[in-house]
């Protein structure tokens, strides 16, 4: 393995909660990030923990008008999604039908892991 030096993350220029990888991934954020940065304290003081950070991170990054229009994408959980048999398709992460069947492991967390 070939050590090479790691450019330093660049930090969020309204908050100190987000480092970004670029200025190129800072840009591409900054349309749903502005309002995380907001509302971060709020979240912190409500006792939310990092898996709220990462739902409204989620859930901000689109348009109500597109859930609406893909509603029918979120009626019903299938914990197989993104795999296929023959295991050529890529899993892709930004996929919000692969975010949606997730499994969430939601019986075995605590009442303080769940907020």
């Amino acid at each position: 393995h070939v050590s090479r030096p790691c450019r330093p993350p660049l930090p969020c220029t309204t908050c100190t909660r987000a480092l970004f990888c670029n200025l190129q991934c800072r840009d591409q954020a900054l349309p749903y990030h502005k309002y995380e940065c907001r509302l971060a304290d709020f979240f912190l003081s409500a006792g939310m923990n990092g898996i709220c950070f990462v739902a409204y991170t989620l859930i901000s990054q689109k348009c109500v008008q597109w859930f609406r229009d893909n509603r029918d994408m979120f009626q019903h959980h299938d914990e197989r999604s993104g795999e296929s048999k023959e295991r050529k398709d890529a899993y892709v992460s930004s996929d919000y039908r692969n975010i949606f069947n997730l499994v969430t492991h939601h019986k075995e967390m605590g009442t303080n892991e769940k907020f």
